[in-house]
């Protein structure tokens, strides 16, 4: 878990400071960048919000900007079993900050599932946005 603190990322397995999360935030909205396995009907009765991934299928440039379809899933796959190249862009911290100041303008905390920083840097960026993030909204929670 962490927790955005002024100007840092703060990482903690603490149950206090998740309590304190708690408690400061009663208004919040959930995001997961696009890459993340949850299913559809899920998210959406749940408000759940995609941060939008450029992916490259073959030669195709797309925009994941939700959950992709079984068929689309499926060409995804065939197309890496034939060898061919599918590869996922990095979010930026400038998207992040983009999407997130809509929410955090409104006083709304944001909290954001995003894949292990072993596996994309999107969650540095998500962590770099957070810093930048509480300085324009200090009063606002923001956890990556």
């Amino acid at each position: 878990m962490v927790l955005q603190n002024p100007g840092r990322c703060i990482h903690t397995d603490r149950k206090p400071v998740l309590k304190s999360w708690r408690k400061i935030v009663q208004n919040y909205v959930i995001y997961m960048d696009a890459s993340g396995d949850i299913d559809p009907a899920f998210a959406a009765e749940n408000n759940i919000k995609i941060v939008p991934m450029n992916y490259t299928l073959g030669d195709e440039e797309l925009l994941c900007s939700q959950m992709e379809s079984p068929e689309v899933l499926h060409k995804y796959y065939e197309i890496q079993r034939r060898g061919s190249l599918t590869h996922t862009s990095q979010i930026t911290p400038g998207k992040y900050i983009s999407i997130f100041s809509e929410e955090l303008k409104k006083g709304i905390g944001v909290l954001y599932i995003s894949l292990s920083s072993g596996l994309t840097q999107t969650y540095d960026s998500a962590c770099r946005a957070a810093r930048e993030l509480a300085e324009d909204y200090p009063d606002v929670p923001f956890c990556p």
